[in-house]
């Protein structure tokens, strides 16, 4: 099956990615080959981390590559050649960030035999999984290829009484039906096992924003102050103009009863 994970930043697309594809794969043995950059300067910093979560040893199953023209120049290497796919049956392969790599715009720069890879990957077994935040940059050749499309959007702006949970749309095709919607709950040991966005920015998906929450009882205080304020000069306004409006009263009278004719 090929899937595209498609979302706003922050959502839970890499999250997704790592949960429903990267984990289940390694845990059965089978061999995952990914760019996602897990925010580790070594390779073998990923492979203890996940090797920890699933209580099994994943270092020979698990090949990370970041640099796009590198994991480009190696899927190219171990994806096909004369005698068919080198990748081990039923591998995963996630692409992360598929919009900047297969853009509609700039096709040539990948070469033929990724192409053929992605092509009859199924023949061999092979998942493929694309992430990507603006599925209408991509190469149409990679939308017609998925079959799969789950789209994730964060619940963070909605409700606190959503707290902690996303929105999975799951449909057959990119424009397609929505075939099922489910508020799935984020495992909090997944973040740890790579750089979050979500955690990054200060639990995004989870609570509102540290500055707003930082700024809002100062912001009340600043409102009242001036509500306070703007009462009092329009309270003393008031007691002005109507002082002013009696001064007159009472020296019109003054100036009347000078004017009458003395007895």
């Amino acid at each position: 099956m090929n899937t595209l994970i498609y979302g706003q930043i922050g959502s839970g697309k890499t999250y997704l990615a790592i949960e429903k594809f990267i984990l289940p794969a390694l845990k059965e043995g089978r061999f995952v080959y990914t760019n996602i950059d897990f925010g580790h300067k070594f390779e073998f910093d990923v492979w203890s981390r996940f090797s920890n979560h699933l209580g099994v040893d994943i270092s020979k199953f698990f090949n990370i590559v970041v640099e796009t023209s590198q994991f480009l120049e190696k899927l190219k290497l171990i994806a096909y050649d004369i005698h068919g796919c080198k990748l081990p049956p039923k591998s995963v392969v996630v692409i992360d960030e598929a919009h900047q790599i297969f853009n509609y715009l700039d096709t040539l720069k990948i070469p033929r035999q990724v192409w053929e890879f992605l092509a009859y990957s199924r023949h061999f077994g092979i998942d493929l999984v694309f992430i990507s935040q603006s599925p209408e940059l991509l190469s149409k050749f990679i939308i017609n290829l998925c079959n799969n499309f789950l789209y994730v959007y964060s619940l963070k702006q909605n409700s606190s009484l959503l707290k902690g949970r996303y929105k999975l749309e799951i449909r057959a095709t990119y424009n397609g039906q929505i075939l099922e919607t489910k508020f799935p709950r984020y495992n909090q040991d997944i973040f740890k096992l790579y750089r979050s966005f979500v955690v990054d920015s200060d639990d995004s998906v989870f609570k509102r924003s540290a500055l707003m929450q930082g700024w809002t009882k100062p912001a009340f205080a600043i409102i009242l102050v001036l509500f306070l304020l703007g009462y009092a000069i329009t309270h003393i306004k008031q007691n002005y103009f109507f002082s002013a409006i009696e001064t007159k009263a009472q020296t019109q009278k003054t100036i009347t009863e000078n004017l009458q004719p003395q007895p």
